[in-house]
């Protein structure tokens, strides 16, 4: 079987990361796995998970292919890269518009499956309707999570235009999942107090719908001043230094660059995840890879309302609890409670559910 995955782009992200993790475990399968990524290489001074992860790229054998240009020449590139592969994974709507143009001209028989990652209210209503149309260029179309099915389906029927559209294929339910070997080496420091929350975390890019901001207000609580803080970002983070008090910052630990699993988290660390898409938003996805990360070293997230409906699991397990961001101080009661920590936590069952192999199987079935 031969594995043919285009992304848009490589630098750091949650669709890189899903792009990566399904070439290890395609590789680990013994399945031959190439990468296609329409843009250019990020630079040495770029961050991306090609320069932090050599040695995984080494060991599973990931060759990447950075193909630039207009449509045009990117078409052609294409059309001279792709000998037989068995499937295409598109993660870029261009690039599935684009093999399936090749696979015409070729007379191939591979299949194109094709993932969308983004909630489709964030897109605009002439970018939503090109994503719609584009879509249709595959044989079968996934999403991330529940939210984003019943918004991509809400949004098709509210456009008079986009309700008028041809869609024949049925978009469906395709969960993501991590490469459990990438997350063994992570260090899980022990901590005397268990039960209770003795540090903050904010993983991921210091961006307003990320929910940064919202994170510094709720570590800056009185209540919540004795706890550490630690945020792990892909940039330089040390704006946040000056913006923040003299208290916070005393208590603040910045990462930068390095990742998951080169990171020390400790048992009694606390995720926040407080992903904002704007006020009224009809759904709301609130489990990113992150999310799963933590869960497999068995540290909860704080997720924000009505996000966790993709993974009733990690609710069950007490891995993720969802909480209302406009309501702090219900949010440090929470916190203080000593009741986030789980001493009886199965962690081989919840490995086992985030598993990619599980991802994989997905998309590769029928």
């Amino acid at each position: 079987m031969h594995i043919l995955i285009i992304c848009d782009g490589f630098r750091i992200g949650g669709i890189e990361r899903l792009v990566l993790d399904q070439a290890y475990k395609l590789s680990e399968q013994g399945k031959k796995c190439d990468i296609v990524v329409l843009n250019q290489k990020p630079s040495a001074k770029q961050d991306s998970f090609e320069h932090r992860e050599l040695d995984l790229f080494l060991k599973y054998d990931i060759k990447i292919s950075y193909i630039v240009g207009t449509r045009w020449i990117q078409f052609v590139s294409l059309f001279k890269f792709i000998s037989k592969p068995t499937t295409i994974f598109a993660h870029s709507l261009r690039g599935a518009v684009l093999v399936w143009f090749i696979r015409k001209f070729k007379r191939g028989t591979y299949r194109i499956v094709t993932v969308i990652h983004q909630l489709p209210t964030l897109s605009s209503n002439s970018q939503l309707l090109r994503r719609m149309i584009y879509a249709q260029f595959c044989d079968r179309i996934l999403i991330f999570s529940l939210a984003a099915k019943e918004d991509w389906e809400y949004r098709k029927n509210l456009n008079m235009v986009r309700k008028l559209l041809p869609i024949k294929k049925q978009i469906s339910l395709c969960r993501n999942g991590v490469f459990l070997p990438r997350l063994e080496s992570s260090r899980l420091e022990k901590s005397s107090s268990r039960n209770l929350v003795e540090r903050l975390v904010y993983l991921g890019r210091l961006t307003s719908w990320k929910g940064i901001d919202t994170f510094l207000r709720l570590a800056q609580l009185p209540e919540l001043s004795h706890l550490e803080v630690l945020i792990v970002a892909p940039t330089n983070a040390e704006v946040l230094l000056s913006t923040a008090g003299e208290n916070l910052r005393r208590r603040m630990k910045i990462i930068v660059g390095k990742s998951f699993s080169e990171v020390d988290f400790r048992n009694s660390d606390l995720h926040i995840y407080p992903a904002t898409y704007g006020d009224n938003l009809k759904f709301v996805e609130g489990v990113s890879i992150n999310v799963l990360e933590m869960s497999y070293l068995g540290i909860p997230s704080l997720i924000s309302m009505g996000g966790a409906r993709t993974w009733p699991e990690l609710i069950k397990f007490g891995l993720i609890k969802e909480v209302n961001w406009l309501d702090l101080q219900a949010t440090s009661k929470l916190i203080l409670s000593g009741n986030l920590h789980r001493q009886d936590l199965d962690l081989l069952e919840v490995r086992e559910l985030l598993d990619i192999k599980h991802n994989l199987h997905n998309m590769l079935s029928n």
